[in-house]
């Protein structure tokens, strides 16, 4: 079974730890194994699930200088920041 190459964006850290999070053209999502900087970088799918692909880093490409948390925090917004004109009609009346 060939494995394929393809071009991915490396947008940053995956959820999982030793992973890169990218996409490929076609929109997939990638995890490529490292600590890649965040750009355009050559990978090979090494596995495939229904939702991601695993891959490794064809490119000698620099390594980001220290690695990237795991995870992001999640930022909580207040109730006035929701999008425009649609948030507001699910907050109680003042």
């Amino acid at each position: 079974m060939g494995r394929r190459e393809v071009e991915v964006l490396i947008k940053g850290a995956a959820e999982e730890a030793g992973f890169g999070q990218g996409h490929t053209r076609g929109n997939h999502v990638i995890l490529i194994k490292g600590n890649l900087a965040p750009g355009i970088h050559r990978a090979r799918v090494v596995h495939a699930t229904p939702n991601r692909l695993y891959g490794e880093s064809l490119t000698p490409a620099v390594e980001s200088p220290e690695p990237a948390p795991a995870r992001r925090e999640l930022k909580s917004f207040p109730a006035a920041g929701l999008i425009a004109g649609f948030g507001s009609r699910f907050l109680p009346a003042a």
